[in-house]
């Protein structure tokens, strides 16, 4: 006597698994299958290794998510004559990834674990009304390494200065502003009204 393996039909799939509308049949494994039930509103069908059926209801993201921080000071800083020093920010806008420290090292932009790769950094800067040069580097883990503007100021105004790079960065790598003038007694950073700031935006591995 021969045999025959007749498919199952679908209407019996139907009423055995598939029980509310949307439902989707789901593999979970040879053979055997399963009922997804249909997603939330606006959510979408995404692979997800993790689940028994390979597959979830989610939401995609519309954007991406900004990585980054802008310090500033809420005070100015006296800058010593003829010697490089380092100007520190006590506040910030926002810290994403914990880039900064309020209390500790903080001069410093570091970059945290899990974001090395390119970023935007851009220093911004108002030296006091005094007539005189001024010299602003970026610094990179201690060293003057990548030169800002060098102004000269008019002794009526307070004179702002701005200068941005784009650097490849590794995990721990942290950033310093660094201020030079030779006025011959001190000269302030300000810092009220948030006029010295210093960012960084991840910008990708």
């Amino acid at each position: 006597m021969s045999s025959s393996i007749y498919p199952v039909p679908l209407s019996g799939i139907q009423e055995t698994i598939v029980d509310a509308k949307g439902d989707i049949i789901a593999a979970t494994a040879a053979d055997v299958v399963s009922r997804l039930a249909v997603g939330a509103n606006d959510t979408v069908l995404m692979a997800d290794s993790s689940t028994a059926t390979g597959l979830k209801w989610g939401t995609i993201t519309t954007g991406p998510t900004f990585i980054g921080c802008t310090l500033y000071k809420s005070a100015n800083q006296a800058i010593p004559n003829d010697t490089w020093d380092t100007i520190t920010f006590d506040s910030e806008l926002f810290d994403t990834d914990g880039f900064h420290s309020t209390s500790s090292n903080t001069s410093r932009i570091t970059i945290p674990s899990g974001k090395a790769g390119k970023y935007l950094i851009i220093g911004n800067w108002v030296w006091d009304a005094i007539g005189t040069q001024y010299e602003t580097y970026l610094g990179l883990n201690g060293n003057l390494s990548y030169m800002g503007p060098q102004t000269g100021a008019s002794s009526g105004k307070p004179t702002s200065s701005a200068k941005s790079w784009i650097l490849n960065l590794a995990v721990g790598d942290y950033l310093e502003l660094r201020a030079l003038h030779k006025y011959g007694s001190n000269v302030n950073i300000l810092g009220t009204d948030d006029h010295t700031q210093f960012s960084v935006q991840y910008l990708g591995a």
